[in-house]
């Protein structure tokens, strides 16, 4: 049985405009698991994923419900919906995601978060762990929060023998 325990969070906010969010678990029971298997478990558990109380007060009675979300993510997201990518690969499509229009002043702040984490994973030996990377803007609307405010939310999952890394970077 594969069991997540969490030894580090970060939360970096930056101006009020963008974040970054790093939780790194001890990994256990994982002999014997392919990578997509620990992935799809990361997926099931809630290490990615925590569940809300919610309440919507649009109607007469308030109405109370739960939600499983990493901020801008639903708990309809898919294996499939990420990409696999080596270190060199992630940086070439960070890369490309800031050449994209329509950054605003949202862009420093982005590369200011992001470029910390690099330096991390490097700093933390992980640039040779396979990467798993989701970005709001590349799946379907569907997959997202019913009420998404992040301008931009993007999630990074690394997993070596040990331990699972992920990075939450986000503007609001």
């Amino acid at each position: 049985m594969i069991t997540f325990t969490k030894i580090d969070e970060v939360l970096e906010p930056l101006e009020s405009l963008g974040f970054m969010e790093r939780k790194v678990f001890q990994i256990e029971g994982i002999s014997n698991q392919t990578i997509d298997e620990i992935l799809s478990k990361i997926l099931k558990s809630e290490t990615f994923f925590e569940t809300h109380n919610c309440t919507n007060y649009e109607e007469e009675k308030p109405r109370y419900y739960k939600v499983r979300t990493n901020h801008a993510f639903s708990d309809k997201i898919e294996i499939s919906d990420f990409e696999n990518f080596t270190f060199k690969e992630y940086q070439n499509r960070i890369e490309e995601i800031k050449k994209e229009p329509d950054w605003g002043e949202d862009l420093p702040i982005f590369n200011q978060l992001i470029n910390n984490s690099k330096n991390w994973i490097i700093e933390n030996g992980y640039q040779n762990e396979q990467i798993y990377f989701i970005n709001s803007e590349s799946i379907p609307e569907e997959k997202l929060i019913e009420n998404n405010y992040y301008s931009y939310f993007m999630t990074t999952i690394i997993i070596s023998n040990t331990k699972v890394v992920i990075f939450n970077h986000g503007g609001d």
